[in-house]
């Protein structure tokens, strides 16, 4: 839900996520060994970090128009929309990563 109890959380919950991910994504590069091409555990990872980075922007999206432009039955169409939409964000992401490996 959009409500204003629930923002807080939903911001926090992405944010950490985030920050997790590029803190293990640090720690993975710097173990892994010096060689010319990416391995699949890289492309793995970049398609993790675009999937949360995917997650705040749409989370930020629904936010902004359901409390600052005061469109809650269009906050909720975009997020029920999104729900449809973050899959195929999923496939395109993950086609793309594995793509340049």
């Amino acid at each position: 839900p959009a409500s204003p109890q629930f923002s807080m959380p939903r911001a926090g919950t992405c944010s950490v996520t985030t920050l997790t991910i590029l803190t293990l994504r640090s720690a993975t590069l710097t173990t892994l060994p010096i060689r010319p091409s990416k391995c699949w555990l890289e492309g793995f990872e970049d398609m993790c970090v675009c999937l949360t980075v995917y997650t705040v922007l749409i989370n930020v999206f629904v936010e902004t128009v359901y409390h600052k432009w005061k469109r809650e039955e269009d906050a909720h169409r975009i997020q029920r929309k999104a729900g449809f939409l973050f899959p195929l964000l999923a496939l395109f992401d993950g086609l793309l990563c594995w793509s340049f490996i």
